[in-house]
């Protein structure tokens, strides 16, 4: 999620990713096949957690900061949590 929205659209933003992860949490049949992992960006990028099992309370971890976005070094820490999981499910 980048860090240039702002006002209704960011607060609406986050209450929607905070009801996607509800809803996979409430959903047994889900909850047990899916794992979330997430990478924070603005300026910088952080590895903020990696394959745990959704719940709505993942979206506290996030430290939403405003700053420009920097896409090379998110992608990157994507991309290796993708091959990091290759294989594993």
């Amino acid at each position: 999620m980048g860090g240039d929205q702002a006002g209704t659209e960011w607060t609406n933003l986050v209450e929607a990713v905070e009801m996607f992860l509800d809803e996979l949490a409430n959903t047994p049949a889900i909850r047990d096949m899916v794992r979330i992992s997430a990478v924070a960006y603005s300026d910088k990028s952080a590895k903020v957690f990696h394959e745990l099992e959704p719940s709505g309370d993942l979206i506290d971890r996030i430290d939403f900061t405003g700053g420009g976005t920097d896409f090379e070094l998110p992608m990157a820490h994507v991309l290796e949590y993708i091959q990091n999981a290759k294989g594993s499910y």
